[in-house]
């Protein structure tokens, strides 16, 4: 008879206390053959392991262990790159739940690295997140296999060239790693039944509610006011930003202490700098969707920043836009980090030391257009800089409808049907209705240089393209976008200002 055909014969002889044990107890009672984990294949992907690894380092709890007491012999163990040859234990600790957890441990800080172990994981001390080990040098990545014994992490350390800081850094996630502490229960039962039948009970798969309906629960504050996130949604319809469904919202801003009212706020507070600071008009149009979870939580722990806050803060936004290839975590865990203070200053200062130095060098090298990329909004928000207005008529080039989700989307043209051999897509686009005639027509028709300039378009492009000389009208064109890019970037980003506070906030000694 299988354990899951089998009735417990008995309860268990003494309730089981839960214990607290170590990771880097864990890891060395696994290499001794003290904890047996049954030889079961791994169904976790790498982003299941970074995701283990973030939440350790965050103390977020990760589950709790169901262990079982009882004899094992003398085996060869293979974990992924871990080959273990273990004498036998009268007193073996055998997974019973935690196995896969334990398993990602394991080949993370004793594995053989890459690339030989797939779960091999990298800390970016620069960037405080957690990345999968590549081949390639990298002089800010430390590997997780270091972390655990603090001598050989001083030795990893003293091996190379690292600044203070990420030195600092480096032992201080050592420390978390390794004192991470995890509940486990110990089983003592000789009747497997007994040890079957708790396994399933624990892992029977209960019925949930739905996340919706907890944060629902959670920000419900009597009867005025909006009582769901998609009622908070609802009432941002007036202003005109595009739809911000409840996941944006979620992602925008999640604390159980906030009434959905003083969300609402926040997020009317978000948008108006999105428009006024940052001269982005459209939720459509933001480079980089996950920083709108960094910008609300400031703007709700500094509701009435400095207006010098304000201006660094959209510095941040628009240097951490340009990163291209850069942006790492989605999760944003290391400007989260960085805003938790209570002084303004502090927090935008170390957002700043988060973004990229300076803007990535083939942000906008391949030249195509991807309406969900940062680089082609980013590109379109520039010609938006222009104030584009109709060839014909000089009005100004807004969206018919801009409460639309793609509100800019009909606006969003391309100039020749046909790219010649080598040309930019982004170089072919523009911000403009379209013409009975065509767009080629209205921009040959068009004599004013001022109305033209509003779309990037110098008269000797357009005389190109009367001449039917489409690549150099491209060629033209470029000239004049790539010119207005640099200053639009420049002048957003500002990297070359200092990113001083104001006077008042900076402490000078005195008598």
């Amino acid at each position: 008879m299988s354990p899951a055909e089998a009735t417990p014969s008995s309860a268990l002889p003494a309730r089981p206390e839960a214990q607290s044990l170590r990771v880097d107890a864990l890891v060395h009672d696994i290499l001794s053959g003290r904890v047996r984990i049954p030889e079961v294949p791994s169904s976790w992907e790498p982003s299941d392991v970074l995701a283990l690894l973030d939440s350790m380092d965050r103390g977020y709890p990760i589950g709790i262990l169901l262990l079982w007491q009882r004899p094992a012999p003398p085996k060869r163990l293979v974990y992924g790159s871990v080959t273990l040859d273990v004498p036998a234990c009268a007193d073996a600790l055998w997974v019973v739940d935690g196995q896969q957890r334990l398993l990602a441990l394991l080949r993370v800080f004793a594995g053989a690295g890459r690339p030989t172990e797939s779960y091999a994981v990298s800390y970016d001390l620069e960037r405080a997140t957690f990345e999968r080990t590549h081949g390639d040098f990298d002089p800010h990545a430390l590997p997780l296999t270091e972390v655990l014994d603090p001598a050989r992490l001083n030795a990893w350390l003293s091996a190379r060239s690292v600044s203070s800081r990420h030195r600092q850094a480096a032992l201080h996630l050592g420390e978390r790693l390794r004192e991470y502490t995890i509940p486990a229960y110990v089983l003592g039962t000789p009747d497997e039944t007994v040890v079957y039948d708790l396994y399933r009970r624990v892992n029977a798969p209960h019925r949930r509610l739905a996340h919706e309906a907890v944060f629902a629960a959670l920000h419900r504050r009597g009867t005025s006011g909006p009582q769901t996130l998609r009622e908070v949604a609802e009432g941002l319809a007036d202003l005109d930003f595009g739809p911000l469904e409840e996941h944006v919202l979620k992602g925008m801003f999640f604390e159980p202490s906030h009434s959905l009212n003083a969300i609402e706020g926040v997020i009317r507070a978000t948008v108006q700098f999105l428009r006024e600071d940052a001269g982005i008009p459209h939720v459509s149009l933001v480079p980089v969707p996950s920083s709108l979870s960094v910008l609300s939580r400031v703007l709700a722990r500094f509701p009435a920043a400095h207006p010098r806050t304000r201006e660094l803060l959209s510095r941040w936004l628009w240097r951490d836009a340009l990163a291209g290839a850069r942006h790492g975590d989605p999760s944003r865990q290391p400007e989260l980090r960085a805003i938790e203070t209570e002084d303004e200053y502090s927090a935008v200062g170390s957002l700043l030391r988060c973004a990229a130095p300076h803007p990535a060098a083939d942000i906008f090298q391949d030249g195509v257009f991807d309406p969900g990329s940062p680089a082609s909004r980013v590109h379109l928000l520039a010609l938006l800089d222009l104030g584009p207005r109709h060839l014909a008529d000089g009005t100004p080039v807004t969206p018919a409808r801009p409460a639309d989700a793609c509100a800019y989307q009909p606006l969003i043209r391309p100039i020749v049907p046909n790219l010649p051999e080598g040309a930019h897509e982004l170089d072919n686009l523009i911000l403009h209705p379209s013409g009975l005639d065509g767009l080629v027509s209205l921009i040959i028709a068009c004599e004013s240089r001022e109305l033209l300039a509003t779309h990037a378009i110098p008269l000797p492009a357009r005389d190109a393209l009367q001449a039917g000389h489409l690549a150099q009208f491209l060629q033209l064109r470029h000239a004049d976008i790539h010119t207005q890019l640099r200053r639009f970037i420049d002048r957003r980003a500002q990297w070359h200002e200092a990113d001083t506070p104001p006077v008042e906030a900076l402490r000078l000694g005195g008598d």
